[in-house]
Formats: C-alpha cells, sequence, structure tokens
C-alpha cells in the first residue's frame, strides 16, 4: 500500500497541479489539495470504467492525459475543417 500511496501523489504532483497552489489560508490549501487528488482519482475512475477486463488494469495519468487532448482537438478540428469523410468514419 506504501508504494501506491507514493504514486498517488507522485501523480498529483507531475499531472494535476498538486504543488502549484500559491495561497497562504489553510482552508484555499486544503480546497486545493482536495481538488488536485479528486481530479485524480476522477481521471483513474474513468479509466476504470472503460477498462475492458481482458488485461490486467493499469493506470497512467499521462495516457489519460494524451487521450483527452486528443478528444479535445478532434472536436475541434474536425468541424472546423469540414470534412465530410471523417465525419463519416466517426459516426
Amino acid at each position: 500500500m506504501r508504494f501506491e500511496i507514493a504514486f498517488i501523489f507522485r501523480d498529483a504532483k507531475q499531472f494535476t497541479g498538486l504543488e502549484d497552489c500559491q495561497a497562504r489560508d489553510a482552508q484555499k490549501l486544503a480546497f486545493h489539495f482536495n481538488a488536485s487528488l479528486t481530479a485524480l482519482n476522477l481521471a483513474k475512475l474513468n479509466a476504470w470504467q472503460q477498462h475492458s477486463g481482458q488485461v490486467p488494469f493499469v493506470f497512467r495519468v499521462a495516457s489519460v492525459k494524451r487521450r483527452m487532448l486528443n478528444h479535445y482537438l478532434l472536436d475541434r478540428f474536425i468541424p472546423n475543417l469540414d470534412l465530410a469523410i471523417v465525419r463519416t468514419f466517426l459516426r
């Protein structure tokens, strides 16, 4: 369990901005820490729900981040380029 906790804090520091808060107030710091760890847990829950169950579940925040960025870029580019072939493929 110790290593799992260490991985949670490592991912929170690298990907969800756990160390990026500049507040000094204890309530604001607590809110920031909770928001950062909640974002990590929601990403892990989303990845677990999309897991097929046939192979062992391995969670990587970088993979979730890359997938979300690709999804955002596709949503952004396809309507602007008006690609009928891509729209047909994605349906």
